[in-house]
């Protein structure tokens, strides 16, 4: 069971890696010069300077220094119609796009971002500080140390950022600067670590974030961005419902298998679990049985020393008291012995005895002291002596 354990984190984790290679294919990285985020045997994302030969990959994330970044409120809930005004108040600029966020209490959140001239075009551009933004929490600031360090914050589902300044220059001042209250919840991200969580944003983004972000071509080059846009995230769509699909039939597969290797096992334990249920009761109802049953082995013990004294008409046992009847030459005598008796306790007369041609009835009650392994010693010593 370990060993398969294993082999399905194996299949699992190289599943994983094949996609995450897949999907660095087509995305770079911009901060001044492009680079391709890549991935090594180690499963660990890096930045790669693009070749001379190679082509701008078709999703390019851009640098926080190469766009600028404002949120504002719209008092239209309407998307359609605020869309309209957008467009208007932009006036068809192609470097800028915006992105609607839910609307609540009669206005509609926007963030807004205006890329610089000097980026390459690619066919989707996405800011930096977006994708971190996906990866916190509400209210939470991201502290990205690189060459030049970065804030980032989501409140509300708006993105806030800026690059450090001499204003801003710590995670306090920037929180005053977006409005927002100074709390502990600030998550850093090194420079080596950068790549990793901006491949986890890229995997948090809805298809109409990412919508929000195309650069739309003209009409005759149609064809050419849905052979860089579509058919490449159609394939890694497709590769990772493949894989996963693969993985599903391999676990049931091997689940099954395990079923039938220990259903011999499981129908043995249940049997055994059975059997000793059935036992369970009868022990349960012997006990219950025993416990209203008296033993009367120390009382015969007693008696066998008064026997040769008296003729005995009743033995009985009522009232945790053993009470004897019969007749005797004289009763005292008989009840001298069995007071001298050590397991006997409280021996008595229960009546006054009655004399009758020269013998004596008698009625004579007694308590046995608790002490099984005095009685059994006992036994045994008279054994030995009648050997």
């Amino acid at each position: 069971m370990i060993i398969s354990g294993l082999q399905k984190d194996s299949t699992q984790t190289k599943s994983k890696k094949i996609f995450n290679q897949f999907l660095c294919k087509w995305i770079g990285y911009f901060n001044g010069e492009i680079n391709h985020i890549t991935i090594n045997s180690e499963n660990e994302f890096f930045f790669e300077k693009l070749g001379i030969n190679q082509k701008l990959p078709p999703l390019l994330i851009v640098g926080r220094q190469f766009f600028s970044e404002k949120s504002t409120k719209y008092p239209i809930v309407n998307r359609g119609e605020l869309k309209k005004l957008l467009n208007l108040e932009f006036n068809g600029d192609e470097y800028v796009k915006y992105h609607i966020w839910d609307a609540s209490d009669g206005y509609s959140q926007v963030n807004v971002w205006k890329f610089s001239p000097k980026i390459p075009k690619a066919a989707v551009l996405i800011p930096e500080s977006l994708l971190l933004s996906l990866l916190a929490e509400n209210n939470q600031i991201i502290d990205v140390s690189k060459n030049s360090n970065l804030f980032v914050m989501r409140q509300s589902n708006v993105v806030h950022s800026t690059i450090r300044t001499s204003f801003i220059d710590n995670v306090q001042n920037f929180a005053h600067s977006v409005g927002a209250a100074q709390k502990n919840n600030v998550f850093s991200v090194s420079e080596n670590q950068l790549p990793k969580y901006l491949i986890s944003g890229i995997k948090k983004m809805s298809l109409s974030l990412i919508g929000s972000f195309i650069f739309w071509p003209k009409t005759t080059q149609k064809i050419s961005i849905v052979n860089n846009i579509f058919i490449p995230f159609f394939l890694i769509l497709s590769g990772y419902l493949l894989l996963s699909s693969l993985f599903i039939v391999y676990k049931q597969n091997a689940l099954e298998q395990l079923a039938m290797h220990n259903k011999d096992k499981i129908s043995s334990s249940l049997l055994q679990e059975e059997n000793l249920n059935d036992a369970s009761k009868r022990y349960y109802a012997l006990k219950e049985f025993f416990s209203t049953q008296h033993n009367n082995l120390r009382l015969w013990d007693i008696m066998s020393n008064v026997f040769p004294k008296a003729n005995f008409t009743n033995i009985r046992f009522e009232n945790n008291r053993y009470v004897l009847r019969g007749t005797t030459m004289k009763a005292t005598d008989l009840l001298e012995t069995l007071a001298d008796i050590n397991q006997v306790h409280d021996a008595k007369f229960d009546y006054p005895t009655r004399k009758s041609k020269a013998v004596e009835s008698f009625v004579i009650s007694f308590m046995l002291i608790n002490n099984t392994q005095s009685t059994l010693e006992n036994i045994k010593n008279k054994v030995q002596i009648n050997e």
